[in-house]
């Protein structure tokens, strides 16, 4: 067996998928706890800081995501996706920009 660094089988190498999965599990893990910095004080134990939403277009099979912030009282929705995670990733982004602009840390 060759487990050299370019060979697909060696254990230290992830696919393009294994990486794209773990890019977005990053990004909504850094965004929530970003969202939980922001309102420390406002959070009571076990609530969560937000509330995701999808919806399917059944027609082309894309996927839109929204996500809503109750302690902003506010939800931001992202554009349509060919999966489901793309289109979590679509409305993080939307989040993120608004906290970008309107919560600088």
């Amino acid at each position: 067996m060759d487990l050299s660094p370019c060979s697909p089988t060696s254990p230290g190498h992830k696919s393009q998928a294994e990486a794209d999965l773990l890019e977005r599990k990053t990004t909504v893990m850094r965004l929530q706890n970003r969202l939980q910095k922001i309102f420390a004080k406002q959070l009571t134990p076990g609530k969560s800081v937000w509330c995701w939403r999808y919806e399917k277009n059944e027609s082309d099979h894309t996927f839109q995501a929204s996500v809503h912030i109750s302690l902003l009282d506010r939800s931001f929705t992202g554009g349509w996706a060919a999966t489901h995670q793309a289109a979590q990733m679509e409305a993080c982004n939307q989040l993120a920009a608004f906290l970008d602009k309107d919560f600088k840390a």
